[in-house]
């Protein structure tokens, strides 16, 4: 028999705002990365693309409010994987908001690929936090780099699944 019940599970996000985008298109539906947080994977956090194209890295900076352990943190692309889909990513977190100290995790999401509709990425070893802020460094399918877009659905971070098994 095997126990398919998942390890890690999102962390519930009351009062986590984010406190810092480079970049986001003005919208309701698309552009802003509070989106990010919204809990509805159909609206979306788009970096500007119709009056400026600022290039790559892109960022965002979440408060969770209060400190945090983590496991890992996930990313939710857009619909269909569209454009603005990171590929290349490096992870930070911080307790105060500006010591940022060294990526706890960099890489590829296409590494992180498990066939859903999330890609999860667990840290070597868990995290304390109140601050996170993932940075984008490019996006699937632009190998050209014409398009330097970033571009989500939804954020967060990932905590052991309560044990149901005692």
């Amino acid at each position: 028999v095997t126990d398919s019940a998942p390890r890690f599970v999102a962390m519930d996000r009351p009062g986590w705002k984010i406190v810092h985008a480079d970049s986001e298109e003005k919208g309701d539906k698309e552009g802003p990365a509070a989106l990010l947080l919204d809990g509805d994977k159909s609206t979306i956090w788009h970096t500007e693309y119709q009056n400026r194209r600022p290039g790559y890295p892109h960022e965002v900076v979440v408060d969770m409010a209060k400190e945090r352990t983590s496991s890992g943190f996930y990313y939710t692309p857009r619909a269909n994987r569209g454009n603005g889909t990171i590929e290349n990513f490096e992870f930070y977190v911080s307790r105060d908001g500006s010591d940022w100290g060294k990526a706890v995790v960099a890489g590829s999401f296409s590494e992180h690929d498990q066939g859903g509709e999330s890609f999860e990425v667990l840290f070597d070893e868990p995290v304390t936090a109140r601050y996170f802020k993932l940075v984008a460094t490019s996006a699937m399918f632009d190998d050209s780099n014409e398009s330097p877009f970033a571009s989500g659905a939804e954020l967060g971070m990932l905590e052991p699944a309560a044990d149901k098994s005692g």
